[in-house]
């Protein structure tokens, strides 16, 4: 089953007392870059220094319709809690989100404390994603290759 968390530049939650729509920014600025290349050396760090790496990784169950059976099914999913506390820093704007929520949605919250582990999850693949597609472009597109 596909896990898609991410069309274009948004995630939508559906994590019940956390539904709401996550924005990345349109592109990847320098910014945005220096945050996501300080995780990587944090985490390269801190692979070194920690009995048990496996502890940045989390699973939960999420419930997925497949397109085929019409049916819901459960499958697990593997997270990174380092990438969804880059989601934290990454993230434009969180739009739709009671207020009750909004003050654990901030910058500063990268301990992620107060937020459940699907939500936890979802923001860690869709900044996983939204990295990746930030991160990848085409060469074949050049004009003058031959056909």
């Amino acid at each position: 089953m596909d896990f898609t968390f991410l069309d274009g530049n948004q995630a939508t939650s559906t994590v019940e007392g956390f539904e709401g729509t996550i924005l990345f920014p349109e592109v990847m600025d320098k910014h945005a870059y220096k945050a996501y290349r300080a995780y990587l050396n944090q985490a390269v760090k801190e692979q070194g220094d920690e009995d048990d790496p496996a502890d940045d990784y989390g699973r939960v169950y999420v419930t997925l319709l497949n397109p085929e059976t019409g049916q819901e099914e459960e499958a697990p999913m593997a997270f990174s809690f380092s990438i969804a506390s880059l989601g934290m820093r990454l993230v434009k704007r969180w739009e739709g989100f009671a207020d009750g929520v909004r003050p654990l949605l901030t910058p500063d919250n990268t301990d992620l404390n107060g937020l459940p582990m699907a939500f936890v999850a979802l923001l860690s693949r869709a900044t996983g994603d939204w990295v990746s597609r930030q991160l990848s472009f085409r060469l074949d597109s050049r004009p003058g290759l031959p056909e």
